[in-house]
């Protein structure tokens, strides 16, 4: 069964070349190919998961690097596949006088042990969803449980750097945002993990932050 006919879209045979088959057009007789990511989340395959208090910035970094200690962390099971579209942390604390550091880190292996659990939802918005995330995520809080997370088993950063000195200067220095647009987006085939790491050395950093990702089983994209 492909993966058309499980969301419920019309799939067309593949055409050898020359041949004539379906395609849809706008009324001005324009080709219509909605983006990737749109498509995505029409079939109910793009998740987003955030802060859950929406006017607070949270807590979620620490005061130095850690490798067991992430700001957030995805766990990606056996049989599920992740691919990463977009992931933002702007500042929105103050912590003056420090840099603010972050980075995302992939590894082969899932690595959460304990945290407190962030809830994933689909990106069709809806009190129905057309199909739950297999996907485990938990984040730090220096107020609550810390999240802990088995060492890394290989070293793989997507991207990282340090974002603003004076952090409670409000500039774009102050944010981490990584896009597919602009990037080349891992696939997270699991067993695998990504790891937020986010800390300043005064005090934790506190952000609004979001990631979105698109989600598949495994056998949709891979015969083994």
């Amino acid at each position: 069964m492909g993966l058309d006919s499980i969301v419920g879209l019309t799939a067309f045979p593949a055409l050898g070349e020359g041949a004539e088959g379906k395609f849809h057009f706008t009324k001005p007789g324009w080709p219509s190919q909605p983006p990737f990511e749109m498509q995505l989340a029409l079939m109910g395959r793009l998740f987003i998961a955030s802060n859950a208090a929406q006017e607070t910035a949270e807590d979620i970094g620490d005061l130095a690097y850690v490798n067991t200690e992430p700001a957030i962390c995805m766990d990606v099971p056996d049989g599920k596949v992740v691919i990463p579209l977009e992931i933002v942390l702007r500042q929105g604390g103050t912590v003056a006088n420090a840099t603010w550091t972050a980075f995302i880190a992939l590894d082969t292996a899932v690595r959460i042990t304990s945290g407190n659990a962030v809830t994933a939802r689909n990106y069709q918005v809806n009190t129905t969803q057309p199909r739950p995330s297999g996907v485990t995520i938990k984040k730090h809080s220096e107020a609550a449980t810390a999240l802990v997370c088995a060492a890394n088993t290989v070293d793989m950063t997507m991207m990282g750097g340090l974002y603003v000195h004076d952090v409670d200067v409000a500039t774009e220095f102050g944010h981490m945002i990584w896009t597919a647009k602009k990037y080349i987006a891992p696939i997270l085939k699991g067993p695998a993990s990504m790891a937020i790491h986010a800390y300043v050395a005064t005090a934790a950093p506190q952000a609004f932050w979001h990631m979105i990702w698109a989600e598949f089983d495994t056998s949709e994209l891979f015969t083994s």
